[in-house]
């Protein structure tokens, strides 16, 4: 198997797909978020279109590359954990309390595996600050077999980034060790599953990336964390030790060292969710920042091209104060345009926004919408990628952006070119009209899966969960 290195000798491996579609080893000097970065950035991300669902296996122990020895990382590296997780050296008071108070729950005995499962994720959420929310087993049915009927992981993290849901984290529990299967083996088998999903969904990450992800176990008393990614077969290996819960209890020097693995598996959570981020971005900028130079003004603006756009619909949304200012439209050749109009260089899409921010712009979008559609007017294409924001010292500003199908209502009509991907109104289809409905469906889409009280969930002590 030939190498293709990108980076200095001393640098670790992770296998991909290049070329004809075989794995090879790509060389990098960093963790696993960066060289699935760097990756992507060299178009030498694994595409899995090719590779037939039910080729997609589990690697069997010992065949090909240790992800553990090949995927480390920095300088900021301490203490001989030989992981991608991004250590941090010393964690604060109040995480080792946590982790003692953690131990000393988990070292007692469940009625259920849902009991056990139910306590650690709430204790999770609690330890990162209610910052992350994990979805809880109901919330989880990966998979339906008509032999063992729906089949749900214990939690995960799976937010929506741009059009699409995406594994962050998946997380197994037992009740006890050694009781109802290995905790090991059967998240890798759920990560599986995700993949299989992501390629039934059609998700752009699928395409895109090898859809890296954290797995945690808690195999009764006993914590570890691994990692997975396809590429295109599915390489699960242990990123961390095991930590028996149970011996911290009296040795409260190993609460410490778990308090800062999973601190670090918060900051590569974030790094991984900016990884997507980058990704989903990607798809949808067809346009340019350019240094627009004209008498009295210089200043950045966006350049697009398109066969398609509405001024009249643009300015009116501008006139309302929700969208960027049209300089000009020229006319091309072949019935094309080129659009110039004010770079909204503080403003980001609507979906890279945390829940906080996320949760506050409902009644704000909503709003715009109403008064875009009281002018008498509509979108076509209001997805959270078309809605900037900028928030800044608490309040919250929005634009809307892509005015090419947009137009008077009653006139507007879709083009040709539909994303199957997008969950559209069932009204909406080829040469239709676009109504005021159909715009409402979309945003309604957006909030949909967001819950009105997350920013009020309360802190509560471990313990409380349990009574």
């Amino acid at each position: 198997m030939e190498d293709v290195r990108l980076s200095s000798s001393s640098s670790k491996r992770i296998w991909v797909k290049y070329g004809d579609g075989q794995p090879v080893s790509l060389m990098f000097d960093r963790g696993i978020v960066d060289d699935l970065k760097k990756a992507i950035k060299k178009e030498l991300s694994p595409r899995l279109d090719n590779v037939a669902v039910n080729e997609i296996t589990l690697r069997r122990h010992g065949e090909g590359e240790d992800l553990r020895a090949d995927l480390t990382v920095d300088e900021n590296f301490v203490n001989n954990y030989d992981t991608p997780l991004q250590i941090i050296v010393n964690a604060p008071e109040r995480k080792h309390e946590l982790v003692l108070e953690l131990a000393s729950v988990m070292s007692g005995t469940f009625s259920d595996e849902n009991q056990r499962a139910n306590a650690f994720r709430c204790w999770l959420e609690l330890f990162f600050d209610n910052e992350i929310e994990i979805c809880p087993e109901e919330a989880n049915v990966i998979c339906h077999s008509s032999r063992t009927g729906k089949q749900r992981t214990d939690g995960s993290i799976y937010p929506k980034i741009g059009r699409d849901r995406v594994l962050l984290v998946n997380l197994e529990v037992k009740p006890e060790p050694g009781t109802n299967g290995d905790c090991y083996i059967q998240n890798s088998a759920y990560y599986k599953e995700f993949v299989i999903k992501s390629h039934k969904e059609k998700s752009e990450f699928y395409y895109k990336t090898c859809l890296p992800a954290f797995l945690i176990n808690l195999d009764g008393p006993n914590l570890s964390i691994s990692g997975a990614v396809c590429v295109p077969f599915i390489v699960c290996d242990h990123l961390t030790d095991i930590f028996p819960l149970d011996i911290v209890t009296y040795d409260h020097t190993k609460a410490d060292d778990i308090a800062r693995v999973l601190l670090a598996l918060k900051n590569s959570m974030d790094i991984l969710r900016e990884h997507y981020t980058s990704v989903c971005e990607k798809a949808f900028y067809k346009s340019w920042i350019v240094e627009i130079q004209a008498k009295n003004m210089q200043k950045k603006g966006l350049v697009k091209y398109t066969q398609k756009y509405s001024k009249e619909a643009h300015n009116i949304c501008f006139e309302l104060g929700f969208a960027p200012k049209l300089w000009a439209i020229n006319n091309l050749q072949q019935g094309w345009h080129i659009i110039f109009m004010e770079y909204l260089e503080e403003y980001q899409p609507l979906h890279t926004f945390r829940s906080e921010i996320f949760s506050q712009t409902e009644n704000i979008v909503k709003n715009a919408v109403k008064s875009f559609h009281d002018s008498g007017y509509v979108h076509g294409d209001l997805c959270d990628e078309n809605i900037m924001i900028k928030c800044e010292k608490g309040k919250i500003d929005i634009k809307f952006v892509d005015f090419d199908w947009a137009g008077r209502e009653g006139e507007a009509k879709y083009p040709e070119s539909l994303n199957p991907t997008i969950n559209w109104h069932p009204d909406v289809g080829w040469h239709k009209l676009i109504k005021r409905e159909h715009d409402h469906h979309l945003v309604d889409n957006i909030y949909l899966n967001t819950k009105s009280d997350k920013s009020s969930k309360k802190r509560r002590r471990l313990s409380e969960w349990m009574n």
